[in-house]
C-alpha cells in the first residue's frame, strides 16, 4: 500500500492539472481526481467511486444513502477519517486554495501519511552474510593521488 500512496503523490506533484479534491470518481483519460481516486487507479481499480482503495488503506467505506455516500465524522475509519490524517499532517492542503491547486501539499500530505500509516518494511541485516571472512575484504589502494 505504501507503494501506491507514493506513486500517488508523485503522479499529483508532476500533473497538477489531474488533481482536484472535490471529484469524487476515479479519474480516467485526463480527468481529474482527489487523493483516494487516484489512490484508487494505481491500485488497479478502474471505476467507481474514489472509496474503492479505501479497504486497501485499512479504512472502512461510508454508507450510502439513495446512491450518496454518507461522508460522517462519527465513522472514524472512513474518508472522513482519511482526509483528516492528512489535514493534521499538513494544515490547510484541502481548504488552502482553489481544490485544483493544492497538488504539491496533498503530495507532501500523502507521503507524511504513508511514513506514518504504512511505514517502510525495517531492514534486517544478513548477519550470516556479514560473518563469512571474505564479506568484509578491503583492497587498500596503494597509488597516489
Amino acid at each position: 500500500m505504501r507503494d501506491i500512496i507514493l506513486k500517488t503523490a508523485d503522479y499529483l506533484e508532476q500533473h497538477p492539472s489531474e488533481f482536484d479534491f472535490m471529484r469524487t470518481g476515479i479519474p480516467s483519460c485526463g480527468t481529474p481526481g482527489c487523493a483516494l481516486g487516484w489512490i484508487s487507479v494505481f491500485a488497479g481499480f478502474k471505476k467507481g467511486s474514489y472509496t474503492a482503495a479505501l479497504g486497501l488503506l485499512g479504512l472502512e467505506p461510508e454508507a450510502q444513502r439513495f446512491g450518496a455516500i454518507v461522508c460522517s465524522p462519527e465513522n472514524k475509519e472512513s474518508t472522513y477519517a482519511f482526509y483528516n490524517r492528512l489535514e493534521d499532517l499538513v494544515p490547510g492542503w484541502r481548504w488552502g486554495g482553489p481544490s485544483n491547486k493544492n497538488n504539491g501539499k496533498c503530495a507532501r500530505a500523502l507521503r507524511l501519511y504513508a511514513d506514518k500509516y504504512h511505514p517502510a518494511p525495517a531492514v534486517i541485516p544478513d548477519w550470516q552474510a556479514m560473518s563469512k571472512p571474505d564479506a568484509h575484504t578491503f583492497e587498500p589502494s596503494c597509488a597516489e593521488t
